[in-house]
Order: structure tokens, then C-alpha cells, then sequence
């Protein structure tokens, strides 16, 4: 149905959106850049405190709730939100009754995530499914409590027990939101 790309200094971004009219759906699938999706959080990155009071770390300011910059920058630093949710209202439109499901992989998972509650909560007319794999902590209590207010949205996060990845950055202050299904080691391939 449509896809667009936006360039950073770290890569590319892409988004693919897909339909299912069977499924009366709308797929969304984000992928961050190559860089990113090798190790979505890096070095001091997996240390980073997360403050309210510091404007970088902010979503929107729709949304005053924390987040890692990092994932605010790569998520706002094109017209990627904007090209995506023009799609998809386009799609609404045209064939009303269809659900909204985004999905990523690693960096890619934090901009569905991040995607998926904005997108809830500026359509709540419209069901929005979030179901990422590998996804690392994206904000803070806040993050996850707006997330989880959201009465249209459904996060669901698959990891593996083994994945590092899925329990940075570090920190007491780092939330996921959603719910989890964990695959244990003796059941990866």
C-alpha cells in the first residue's frame, strides 16, 4: 500500500505498510537504520538517565511524557511519522473497519512502539496493535503508564531470554510497556 524512507545521519529509517483486507488490517512494518538495528542502544546510552525535565527527552509536546532521546530523535527527525499516519488515514478512509497492527524488530520495535500510542491516541476511533520483537526499554514510568491508558492500543513484545538488548538501557528509571512473551533459551534456535 505504501512505503517511505528517511535519511539521518545514522542510515535510513523505512516504514512498509501493507493491507490484509481478509484480516481487515493495516500492517505497518518499521526497520531503523542498519547501524541502529545491529545495537539499538549503545555505549553511554545504556546508562542514560531519564529526565522530565530535560526537553530532549520529551516525546511531544502532545505527549510530555520521557522517553530516550535517541528514540525521539530517529523517530522525529523526518517526515517519517508524518508520511506514514497521511497513509494510513488515507487507507481508513477508503476501507473503514480495518485495524491498524505496527510491528519492528530491535531499533525498529521502539518506532512502532513509539508510532503505535501516538498513532492510538491521536485516532482513538481506530484499533491500533502493536506486536514487536526484540524491543528494547523506550521511556520511563510515565511512558508506559500512558501507554497502557490508551484504551485502543495493545502492545504485545516477543524476546528472547538470551536478547541483552531487550533489557537496555539499564537503569531503574527504564520501563517497557506492554506485555511480554519471553522465549527461553532451550526453545531458540
Amino acid at each position: 500500500e505504501g512505503f517511505t524512507r528517511e535519511y539521518n545521519d545514522e542510515g535510513r529509517a523505512e516504514a512498509c505498510i501493507l493491507s490484509s483486507h481478509s484480516l481487515r488490517q493495516f500492517i505497518v512494518c518499521f526497520r531503523g537504520s542498519s547501524s541502529r538495528q545491529a545495537k539499538p542502544v549503545r555505549g553511554e546510552e545504556k546508562y542514560a538517565k531519564l529526565s522530565d525535565e530535560d526537553d530532549s527527552s520529551i516525546l511531544h509536546a502532545k505527549h510530555p511524557v520521557a522517553v530516550m532521546p535517541t528514540f525521539r530523535e530517529a523517530y522525529f527527525a523526518g517526515d517519517l511519522e508524518e508520511n506514514v499516519f497521511y497513509m494510513l488515514n488515507r487507507l481508513a478512509s477508503l476501507n473503514p473497519f480495518c485495524d491498524v497492527v505496527m510491528t519492528g524488530h530491535s531499533f525498529g520495535s521502539s518506532t512502532a512502539t513509539i508510532a503505535s500510542a501516538r498513532y492510538a491516541s491521536l485516532c482513538p476511533q481506530i484499533r491500533v496493535s502493536c506486536h514487536v520483537f526484540g524491543s528494547p526499554k523506550i521511556g520511563g514510568e510515565e511512558f508506559c503508564q500512558w501507554v497502557h491508558s490508551l484504551p485502543n492500543l495493545r502492545v504485545i513484545r516477543i524476546e528472547r531470554a538470551t536478547d541483552a538488548y531487550t533489557f537496555m538501557p539499564e537503569g531503574s528509571s527504564w520501563r517497557h510497556a506492554g506485555h511480554s512473551i519471553r522465549i527461553p533459551p532451550s526453545q531458540t534456535a
